[in-house]
């Protein structure tokens, strides 16, 4: 069943979720905590909250829409919104320089 994402907690539990399973991932990639923190934060904040955001306020307007829908098409229709609002976000963020080399190219010299 597609969650209510017009519902404020389900929202947070699921970008809650979704931020530390993140960090947890980058953290495992990394050697350091500091490495991991700004690893991070480049990432949450530059793809993919912004990628969440999008998928969450879709599936908040098909909310009605998929209870119609049978259990496996609403697994796939999540999975498709989400797919596709991630590929809109990098295609919107692309031509931006501080998208593809991260927010170590805005530091002073």
């Amino acid at each position: 069943m597609i969650p209510d994402c017009c519902n404020l907690g389900v929202v947070s539990r699921i970008l809650l979720a979704v931020n530390l399973v993140l960090m947890v991932a980058i953290f495992l990639r990394t050697e350091s905590l500091i490495a991991t923190s700004g690893s991070f934060i480049e990432s949450s904040s530059m793809l993919i909250d912004p990628a969440c955001f999008l998928s969450l306020s879709i599936l908040c307007g098909l909310h009605r829409i998929g209870q119609l829908m049978s259990p496996v098409s609403q697994r796939s229709l999540c999975a498709l919104v989400s797919a596709l609002a991630t590929l809109a976000v990098i295609h919107l963020l692309f031509d931006l320089d501080w998208f593809l080399s991260g927010f170590t190219c805005l530091r002073a010299p």
